[in-house]
């Protein structure tokens, strides 16, 4: 079998079981976001900076593995078109997640949200608007609903992903039931000083 069918192959299956643990963290995320628990402002303020690491990093790793699944499947038209197929299709889970998601959404950027740091002593909120001191509580919420972003992102990116990638492993295991050839098709290309009629 072609190694590039394999790596494909062991990737997606890589990615769909990554994506359930990712997607799980980011639903304690938003979950914990909403309760807003009591934590000390510093030690909020240094969560929520590694939070949006993470949130932004999952965006642009999913953006990556996106392309580099579309890239490995290229040359395998019956897997390519299965996948396809497979990903039309949405049960009433994806419906449910879809809901969810962008009722989470909603609940970031309908309320008001700035960026906030501590700043001799105060706590400064940017953003749109120009930076101005804000309370402690005020902060606190804030900085939960960055959180909240971030959970979504990190959400989002596993659905995305995880979906994309099992609907990949189902146009493999169509391919292999149907016995089309695994071996990527060979173009040639002819360039025009090179035909001769």
């Amino acid at each position: 079998m072609n190694l590039r069918f394999q790596v494909l192959r062991a990737l997606c299956w890589l990615l769909w079981l990554v994506s359930w643990p990712a997607a799980l963290l980011g639903v304690l995320a938003a979950v914990t976001s909403f309760r807003m628990p009591e934590i000390e402002l510093t030690q909020l303020y240094r969560w929520s900076l590694v939070t949006n690491r993470v949130g932004m990093a999952a965006i642009f790793v999913s953006i990556a593995l996106g392309f580099a699944l579309g890239w490995l499947m290229q040359p395998f038209a019956g897997v390519d078109k299965a996948a396809q197929e497979a990903s039309k299709r949405r049960s009433l889970l994806q419906r449910v997640v879809r809901v969810a998601l962008f009722a989470l959404f909603l609940s970031v950027f309908v309320s008001t949200f700035r960026y906030v740091h501590p700043e001799g002593g105060k706590w400064i909120a940017t953003g749109k608007a120009r930076p101005s001191e804000v309370s402690a509580a005020i902060a606190r919420l804030y900085m939960w609903r960055l959180v909240r972003m971030d959970a979504l992102f990190v959400l989002a990116s596993a659905w995305i992903l995880g979906a994309y990638s099992w609907a990949v492993i189902v146009g493999i295991r169509q391919a292999e039931t149907s016995g089309e050839e695994l071996v990527p098709r060979v173009v040639t290309h002819v360039r025009p000083r090179d035909y001769r009629g």
